[in-house]
């Protein structure tokens, strides 16, 4: 529970200590929880939360570009994902 910088250096590095061998580095998600956190992160993810509830509780969606769209055939992965285009048509429940 305290900070150690040298627990992030190499095996190899003259100033690692051994103590800090098993530890598990990939636990550390800097900035994320705390006092320094993001304020907004739960905020943000409560409006997106509820746009797309109300979107879907407001329109029906059709996708108009049918069967053209294979996910498995038109999603590339390089070092960004690549999407298809996806047409949606929305219309107003009741209408």
């Amino acid at each position: 529970m305290e900070f150690h910088p040298e627990r992030h250096l190499p095996d190899t590095h003259p100033l690692f200590d051994q103590r800090f061998a098993h530890d598990n580095k990939k636990a550390l998600i800097p900035f994320s929880l705390g006092p320094r956190g993001c304020p907004g992160y739960a905020s943000a993810f409560m409006q997106a939360r509820l746009t797309v509830a109300s979107v879907v509780w407001m329109f029906d969606l059709e996708m108009t570009n049918g069967d053209s769209v294979n996910w498995e055939r038109d999603t590339k992965i390089y070092a960004v994902w690549s999407k298809p285009r996806v047409l949606i048509k929305f219309t107003k429940r009741g209408e």
